[in-house]
């Protein structure tokens, strides 16, 4: 049998969708699509939430929380850990990566800490993470990344240096079929210091867009299975469904497309498991059953060729200014507040602020403000997050140390 899995990811900052249309977006894509995991626990799944739009369900949708409890004692969902505001990992310095990460991990904990849930994988915006990245989520207990098959196939093939080794892209990749069997086997990925986590392959050819094609009869069913049927050579293979935003269920879409009906979406899933060859299982259960013995260091990458599109943009460049700014700010803070606690001040309000500071920090590193298309909203709320963590920065420098209760 080979294990096949879903893999969703939902995000309530999506560059190119309003908050106005978050009630629509968790009524018509998130709920469904909750719904028909629950009803088919055949169906297995990997969901990544962002920090933020797991803040928005405790605060406006409970009834999603009780539907992914549901499905975590159910055992067919594993929730994936991630960041609070879905940076791009290695444009920000390693601390702000780690605050992103353990802000992230506090809110799990405090929504499903109770179920005994802790998530073994970790989902890098974008795909994007770096030998340092590895590091970091080896030491906060991570066991295993998605990793985009551009960036595991020009490592495979020495192609470490996008502008002298001229390296593959998805275009490349999709007409040589045998690219693909070394995505869909596991590797084990080496990070600094020794560090290592296991990757699992991922490849645009079993996205949303694949699943469109099927969905508008643009492909067939027995073309699409014999597609998957081939990656089965060599070591037990893993294939991904997706990655699929969550969002397409059911509501939004891409240019040219409808949304994708998730009742068609169940019957997708059943279709795959009628054939009796493939079975859904997730990365953590893999894990447990299968020794993964390929190593291979992973250049720095992700689903592009480059970061370009989160950095050559003039908005892009000054708000990465502003955070750098901010950062550099709130740093120093922290330094100074470390200074008065050992002096024997209370610090327990500036700390307040500082954390609030930080917060808004976090909320400006969000990659959907810069990224793909956003609409004016999600950059400006970039810009505005920045500038509220240097104002919030700026305050704490101003109170005077008799407000510490220590004269």
């Amino acid at each position: 049998m080979i294990p096949v899995c879903l893999i969703l990811h939902a995000n309530l900052q999506y560059a190119e969708i309003p908050t106005s249309e978050i009630e629509n977006i968790v009524k018509k894509s998130y709920i469904p699509t909750l719904d028909l995991l629950i009803r088919s626990p055949k169906i297995k799944s990997i969901i990544d939430f962002s920090g933020v739009t797991l803040e928005i369900f405790a605060k406006d949708y409970p009834l999603i929380l009780e539907k992914i409890r549901r499905l975590l004692i159910n055992g067919n969902v594993e929730i994936l850990g991630g960041t609070y505001a879905n940076p791009i990992l290695p444009l920000i310095p390693l601390e702000n990566a780690k605050r992103q990460i353990v802000y992230f991990n506090e809110i799990s904990e405090k929504l499903f800490g109770d179920l005994k849930f802790k998530p073994s994988g970790f989902f890098p915006q974008e795909y994007f993470f770096d030998a340092s990245i590895v590091s970091l989520l080896s030491e906060l207990g991570y066991k295993w990344v998605p990793v985009h098959g551009t960036q595991l196939v020009n490592s495979s093939h020495g192609k470490l240096n996008n502008e002298l080794k001229n390296p593959l892209i998805n275009e490349d990749i999709a007409k040589n079929p045998n690219f693909y069997k070394e995505i869909v086997h596991p590797i084990k990925v080496i990070g600094a210091n020794q560090s290592y986590i296991y990757g699992f392959g991922t490849f645009d050819k079993f996205s949303i867009e694949k699943l469109h094609e099927l969905y508008e009869n643009k492909i067939s069913w027995v073309d699409y299975l014999d597609i998957l049927d081939k990656l089965t050579a060599g070591d037990t293979p893993f294939i991904f469904l997706g990655p699929s935003d969550l969002e397409f269920m059911g509501h939004f879409s891409f240019e040219g497309h409808k949304p994708i009906d998730p009742v068609w979406m169940e019957g997708y899933c059943n279709k795959i498991i009628e054939t009796g060859k493939f079975e859904f299982t997730t990365p953590k259960e893999y894990l447990s059953k299968n020794k993964i013995s390929r190593e291979l260091y992973l250049k720095n990458g992700g689903d592009h060729e480059n970061l370009n599109i989160w950095t050559k943009d003039p908005d892009n460049e000054r708000l990465n200014i502003l955070c750098s700014e901010a950062a550099n700010l709130l740093t120093q803070n922290e330094i100074q507040l470390d200074t008065l606690d050992k002096l024997g001040y209370d610090t327990k309000a500036q700390r307040q602020l500082l954390n609030e500071a930080w917060k808004s920090l976090m909320l400006a590193e969000n990659s959907d403000g810069r990224g793909w298309n956003p609409i004016p909203e999600r950059r400006l709320f970039c810009y505005s997050s920045a500038i509220n963590a240097m104002k919030k920065g700026k305050k704490i420098k101003t109170i005077p140390l008799a407000s510490f209760g220590n004269d």
